[in-house]
């Protein structure tokens, strides 16, 4: 499990996440979006399949058969939900 922040530009916030290192990027996004809409209670509409995340320290879009574990993100790192 690694701890992140991650920024949201379409909405203008940043949330920060316990994430499992170990699951595929696209649960990963999946979890991420569900949260989000949960905590914004609705007023969000995410979809999934169209999102991406990425590394903002290195810009790399993640390939959503990898895991986090694979691009070494550590927690303190801060992704981007694009």
């Amino acid at each position: 499990m690694v701890m992140v922040e991650v920024e949201v530009p379409g909405l203008r916030k940043s949330y920060d996440f316990r994430l499992n290192d170990e699951a595929k990027i696209d649960d990963v996004i999946e979890e991420i979006c569900n949260i989000i809409c949960q905590k914004e209670k609705g007023d969000v509409l995410l979809r999934t399949r169209d999102m991406m995340l990425s590394a903002i320290s290195t810009g790399i879009i993640m390939n959503n058969t990898y895991t986090l574990g694979d691009y070494n993100i550590l927690d303190g790192m801060k992704l981007m939900l694009i």
